[in-house]
């Protein structure tokens, strides 16, 4: 089940919570022409909310999805400008939701970050071989996870 379009300050609320995907919308200044489009993928509704909110500070459209079946579904459907994905997905897992879309010409140069718990050296190498762009362990700190969104996209207070 997909909801609505919902405007809000970035959370994905408990949309997902409720097993519904979930579009939303962060607010952003008036001076962006085209917010960037970014598609969250993760199980633990937790880990998308602060997902959502670390990404408040960036000029972008937020779209959930807990699984990586709907994931792919919409990826098929709608063009992302940054893709931010869980490894450890139910379903199909995040390696092979990201060497599915390399395999695609259209999704072959889409950014992806891998944020998982996946953390040791073996996990990363393995990780970026199968399509990744960037790969960051949980626990991270914030500020090296928007050090690596800022990559892709440029924060409200810079794009003044």
């Amino acid at each position: 089940m997909v909801m609505p379009m919902l405007e809000s300050k970035g959370l994905c609320k408990l949309a997902t919570a409720a097993g519904l995907s979930a579009n939303l919308t962060a607010y952003s200044e008036p001076r962006c022409a085209r917010q960037a489009s970014v598609l969250l993928v993760d199980d633990d509704v937790d880990n998308l909310m602060l997902l959502s909110f670390i990404l408040e500070q960036f000029p972008c459209t937020i779209v959930c999805e807990t699984d990586g079946k709907a994931a792919l579904e919409r990826i098929n459907q709608t063009r992302f400008d940054l893709i931010m994905l869980d490894i450890q997905l139910p379903g199909i897992s995040g390696t092979d939701l990201v060497r599915m879309l390399r395999t695609n010409p259209l999704n072959a140069s889409l950014p992806v970050i891998a944020v998982t718990a996946l953390a040791r050296k073996q996990d990363q190498e393995e990780i970026l071989r199968a399509g990744c762009d960037r790969y960051i362990s949980k626990p991270y700190m914030v500020d090296d996870l928007e050090a690596l969104i800022g990559q892709y996209i440029t924060p409200l207070q810079a794009s003044a």
